[in-house]
């Protein structure tokens, strides 16, 4: 009888806590393929037959039924709404899928009354299978810490392993979710302890429990053939070495290669039949991401470093990620534990067994590799789950190695440091993803950067929007944050619209999504919620620099962009306000000058003035030597000989594309203006003058060296 010590105990009782925390937090059809795992277990448990796979038809038919015929009599009888869950789906899921953060990582958007508690329908299913699930990643981390136990028998070691299983983030989110690998790592881990009591005890039991196992296995998930080959290499190596009459061996093998014949060949059989293949991968592989110049090795390469850090976490479809110092001190506590195998003294165990086991992550290892050079969804480190029975204890030793004299309290700290590191990945990862956004009550509104009241009948007000940087440059991202009052739910999901353009309303950087970068879509709206919404709007296009940057925001139904909404001031595009975007200065034109205009801004150049029939072109160079408070414009004036004014030519400096509110010290803004002709312009003596006023209240700017009403003469000529 193998009695459960504390220490296991603790380990199990933990990991549940944590699975059914990430099941509670992770809402239903986020995980892998969980809406196409949980439909093929509908299929089952509605039909009693298995599901068949469909060329062009994305579903998990292909895969081995165990998990789904299990998870069929868990959910039988229960009410299908799955459609409903599914109906909804994110449209902008997928941007910057890798980068760490809560854009648009959710998929679906069911309506949060489809999945509240209590919950019914499919919501109930899932939730009944996701734990179902945990219960199985429990009998797995019983069978690492078991088969550790059997190569080392050494507690602290078995307690490492058990715990660099139970606490790895991404264990805990595949076994939380409904997912067949629940099931296979369950019975890889089982597998692989009954080789290992093969291996000490090479008799028939043995054997028929280790076929039993492995047909099992194979009838939950293909992967499960990564252990293949180091359970028939393990068979027919201990037979070469077996010398007691009552052992025989081969008989042994040969009972076992029957059994998982007889157990799972049928399913090769039915899959020759219907998909031409044994496997049905040729079908499958059309069907998801296939390489377009497979095998393609050097596309496999590049993505072994996210294989690597998805071992540790990368949850959702894999799009939600870890912080890259996470994935690096990941990385070093395996090659720490790598190192540490050098110093472990090897002659103490048996060195045979743990060489064949290590046949078991290579082999994982060599098929993932080759699977990702054929496919573009290979690339999943959760894929090596099954050979965890084998990497745990191995990581064990090693790290335990560096310092043997402290065992005990090695293990205590990493079982706290991994407990601390599932909490990070639940709390500080998952759950801020699929989080409501911020609320804001009444009063808070009053203290918005920039007020706005943009209304939008029957749907919400736009109150206001703050912008930061208030300056950036070309490739910043941009964070803009609007501020809504909801009226009520609309039946179609509505996308805002976010453009920073230049003055010819280039875009320099824009964003299409869902409020709430999806957390909350206009479908789910509660009447008179107050909600801030940050949308980062990365600056990808380049533009003259410096300049100013229009703000422009609007609503479109997300299933006919043409159609955008009308808010109630008849607008359907809306100029929030403007940013700077800095860049390099430009060189001054024309000759130099310098006449100071007010406490801030000065001109420095002016170029000769051209005669056309109908203009006088000149272009004027302004600098800002200090922030400008307000807007300008410039006044342009033709005067005659006696000083009476001809006609004038206002507009803002570089015609506005630069407002003088956003001008910095240091600035060299191009104004370049054509002032028109009279058409009937009497011979004479004419003078150009300019200067700047004040735009809010028409206030010109003082000017020094003074000068004659604050205007500066600029070019003086005779009319014959």
């Amino acid at each position: 009888m193998i009695t459960v010590p504390r220490s296991l105990l603790l380990i199990l009782i933990t990991f549940l806590a944590l699975g059914v925390s990430y099941s509670l937090v992770t809402p239903p059809l986020e995980p892998p393929d969980e809406a196409l795992n949980y439909a093929n277990a509908l299929f089952i448990a509605q039909n009693r037959t298995l599901p068949v796979l469909q060329a062009g038809e994305k579903s998990k038919a292909h895969h081995p039924p165990l998990y789904y015929a299990l998870s069929a009599l868990v959910i039988a009888g229960i009410d299908d709404n799955l459609d409903e869950l599914t109906a909804d789906s994110n449209r902008y899921f997928g941007y910057n899928t890798y980068i760490p953060g809560i854009d648009n990582k959710i998929q679906t958007l069911p309506h949060p009354d489809l999945l509240a508690f209590p919950w019914h329908g499919a919501a109930l299913g899932i939730h009944l299978l996701r734990f179902l699930s945990v219960l199985m990643g429990m009998g797995a981390i019983a069978a690492v810490w078991r088969t550790a136990s059997l190569l080392t028998d050494d507690a602290p070691t078995a307690t490492l392993a058990a715990l660099l299983v139970a606490f790895n983030p991404m264990f805990v989110y595949i076994q939380s979710s409904v997912h067949n690998d629940a099931l296979t790592n369950l019975l890889a881990a089982v597998a692989i302890l009954a080789a290992v009591r093969y291996w000490q005890r090479p008799n028939l039991p043995h054997a028929v429990q280790l076929a039993l196992v492995a047909a099992l296995g194979i009838l939950a998930k293909i992967t499960f053939l990564f252990l293949g080959p180091m359970i028939a290499v393990l068979m027919v190596v201990r037979a070469t070495r077996s010398h007691a009459a009552n052992e025989r061996p081969y008989r042994n093998i040969v009972v076992a290669a029957a059994l998982v014949v007889a157990t799972a060949g049928w399913w090769f059989v039915r899959n020759s039949a219907i998909c031409g293949d044994p496997t049905c991968m040729n079908l499958q592989q059309a069907i998801w991401q296939p390489r377009p110049n497979s095998p393609d090795w050097a596309a496999a390469w590049g993505e072994l470093d996210y294989l690597f850090s998805s071992f540790w976490g990368a949850f959702g479809f894999g799009q939600i990620t870890l912080p890259a110092p996470i994935y690096l001190a990941c990385h070093a506590v395996v090659i720490i534990a790598l190192l540490g195998l050098i110093r472990v003294r090897w002659r103490t165990y048996d060195r045979l067994l743990i060489a064949l086991l290590i046949i078991a992550p290579v082999s994982a290892f060599a098929a993932t590799f080759w699977r990702m050079s054929v496919s573009a969804t290979a690339n999943f480190g959760r894929y090596t789950f099954t050979t965890y029975a084998v990497l745990a204890p191995l990581l064990a030793w090693g790290l335990l190695a560096w310092l043997p004299r402290f065992r005990q309290s090695l293990v205590r700290l990493f079982a706290l440091l991994l407990l601390a590191f599932n909490l990070y990945a639940l709390v500080g990862i998952i759950r801020p993803v699929y989080a409501s956004p911020h609320t804001i009550d009444k009063i808070a509104m009053t203290t918005i950067a920039h007020p706005l009241e943009i209304e939008y009948a029957g749907v919400g007000r736009l109150l206001g929007y703050d912008i930061t940087p208030s300056t950036a440059v070309l490739s910043d991202t941009v964070n803009v944050t609007v501020y809504w009052q909801t009226t009520a739910a609309t039946t179609h999901n509505l996308t805002q619209f976010v453009q920073l353009v230049d003055a010819d309303y280039e875009r320099i950087g824009s964003r299409d999504t869902y409020h709430a970068l999806g957390r909350y879509p206009s479908r789910h709206w509660q009447p008179d919620t107050f909600f801030s919404d940050t949308i980062p709007v990365p600056l990808t296009r380049a533009t003259h620099t410096p300049a100013a940057l229009r703000l422009i925001m609007g609503l479109f139904d997300a299933d006919d962009p043409a159609n955008k909404l009308t808010a109630t001031n008849g607008q359907t595009t809306h100029t929030l306000g403007f940013m700077r975007l800095d860049g390099r200065q430009p060189a001054i034109v024309g000759a130099p000058v310098q006449y100071r205009f007010g406490d801030s801004i000065e001109l420095v150049g002016v170029s000769a003035v051209t005669h056309t029939a109908d203009t006088l072109d000149f272009t004027l160079t302004w600098q800002s030597i200090a922030p400008v408070a307000e807007d300008v414009t410039v006044f342009v004036h033709l005067l005659d000989e006696a000083g009476n004014l001809v006609n004038t030519s206002d507009a803002p400096p570089a015609q506005n594309r630069f407002p003088a509110h956003l001008w910095q010290p240091g600035d060299t803004i191009i104004d370049t203006r054509q002032h028109p002709l009279p058409t009937a312009l009497p011979p004479g003596k004419y003078t150009l003058t300019a200067g700047l006023y004040s735009t809010a209240d028409v206030r010109r700017l003082p000017v020094r060296p003074a000068a004659l009403n604050d205007a500066i003469t600029l070019y003086t000529w005779e009319r014959e």
